[in-house]
């Protein structure tokens, strides 16, 4: 039993440390997605779509060496910055146009072109592309998944695995909340949409740098 606590507790506890920054992404989505169920199933799926991924990535890690190294994972912070690119055109074309306010207000989350090709028409642009900003966030997740997963038994990592799934889902609710709490869904609704261009592009540049993965570049 104390082993079942131990294991419930460092679940919670590693999923909240490497977590904060994508819960001010999820609150942002959410607040955009303007309660609409159909948007709102999509972060919540992408979420966890891109969360499941890096527990299969560490799991990989516990059952042996980590197969993917750190500095190449890193590269995956260039898709949030062209996500954020894109986001930003998407802002000024929006304020060109003078559009509705209801489309401005509407979440726009395609990714740019790379997530077109014809091998991946059955997959939603706007799962995949929050899915896309999960796993390339993901490098302090794999950083603390892995020797957590090593350090314990078997039975012990499947608590922990089924613990940080279930906390996707108590993430999605905080987000959602908070975006629709009335004291902070109007800033949020006001300005999300000028935010999030500049959240990806950071988070993109921040796993850059962190994760070294420019010195591949840089001999």
């Amino acid at each position: 039993m104390t082993n079942i606590f131990e294991a419930f507790i460092s679940g919670v506890a590693a999923f909240t440390a490497t977590n904060l920054d994508d819960l001010f992404l999820l609150i942002l989505y959410f607040s955009r997605a303007n309660n609409e169920p159909r948007r709102e199933r999509h972060i919540i799926l992408g979420q966890y779509l891109g969360f499941s991924i890096l527990v299969v990535i560490s799991m990989l890690g516990y059952l042996g060496s980590l197969l993917i190294p750190r500095q190449y994972v890193g590269l995956l912070g260039i898709l949030p910055v062209l996500l954020g690119i894109r986001e930003l055109l998407s802002v000024r074309r929006a304020k060109e146009q003078n559009e509705q306010k209801g489309e401005a207000d509407g979440i726009s989350l395609t990714p740019p072109g790379i997530f077109r090709s014809k091998w991946l028409n059955w997959v939603n642009v706007e799962v995949a592309s929050i899915a896309t900003v999960t796993i390339a966030n993901g490098s302090d997740n794999l950083a603390v998944y892995t020797p957590l997963f090593a350090a314990g038994r078997a039975t012990q990592m499947v608590i922990i695995i089924v613990v940080l799934l279930l906390m996707v889902r108590v993430w999605c609710f905080i987000a959602d909340w908070l975006a629709e709490n009335p004291v902070t869904a109007g800033p949020l609704r006001r300005y999300g949409r000028l935010l999030m261009p500049f959240v990806l592009m950071g988070i993109g540049v921040t796993i850059l740098i962190e994760s070294e993965a420019l010195r591949l570049f840089i001999r």
